[in-house]
């Protein structure tokens, strides 16, 4: 897209310090002005107990946050953790915090099958990183990071992963008893993003991706 046109946001004010202060060096001891945060979480669970050859338990959890932070997944979105500066305080709520929601979902059971055989499957889903798009600029005191968009304005992509444990159990003398297994981590091989750059610069390229569908063979003797 080309500077100048209709699709262009509008103009962020930055602040730097009074020119008579540049250069200069102090401490400052006070409570930051805004430090609360506040999050609400609504959770569900159901549990199946272990009848008819299987059992279930899952949860689910929503959460509005209304939180401070200088950085998400390491991606700066301010100089402070707390408002310190005027720029802090750009594209925040009134209380200079970053109003964003969250999800997630997780579910394991178990299936006594044939011949012995014990599968636990184990379901999880996480919503993506809300984000905004962030800016580094130059200004007479340094460089700093400025929110461009209020976190929440932008979401990475969920993550859905689905593992899986085979098992069966032989009995040996002495009450000895030998476990075979079969783990098979993020089944269906999923590959999205973890996280993506939030800087303008480099906007959405991507730094961590899901790890491959890996599979691991194990034996467990108790005695």
């Amino acid at each position: 897209a080309a500077f100048g046109t209709s699709d262009d946001g509008a103009d962020i004010q930055v602040f730097g310090l009074r020119p008579d202060l540049v250069g200069q060096s102090g401490i400052v001891v006070r409570n930051a002005p805004f430090g609360d945060s506040e999050t609400l979480t609504w959770e569900l669970v159901a549990r199946r107990r272990f009848s008819r050859r299987w059992s279930l338990l899952a949860s689910f959890a929503h959460m509005w946050n209304r939180d401070h932070a200088g950085a998400y997944l390491g991606q700066q979105v301010r100089a402070n953790e707390y408002p310190g500066t005027p720029n802090d305080l750009i594209n925040t709520d009134a209380r200079g915090r970053h109003a964003y929601r969250d999800w997630s979902f997780k579910a394991h059971g178990t299936y006594a099958g044939p011949w012995g055989l014990l599968v636990t499957p184990f379901v999880r889903h996480q919503s993506g990183q809300p984000f905004g798009r962030t800016l580094r600029t130059t200004l007479n005191y340094g460089t700093t990071a400025v929110l461009t968009e209020p976190v929440g304005t932008r979401r990475q992509r969920h993550v859905t992963l689905v593992d899986v444990r085979v098992e069966k159990v032989i009995r040996l003398p002495g009450d000895r008893r030998l476990t075979g297994f079969v783990d098979v981590f993020n089944a269906f091989n999923a590959n999205p993003e973890q996280n993506l750059s939030w800087e303008t610069a480099t906007s959405l390229r991507p730094l961590v991706i899901v790890p491959p569908r890996i599979a691991r063979v194990g034996f467990r003797l108790d005695w």
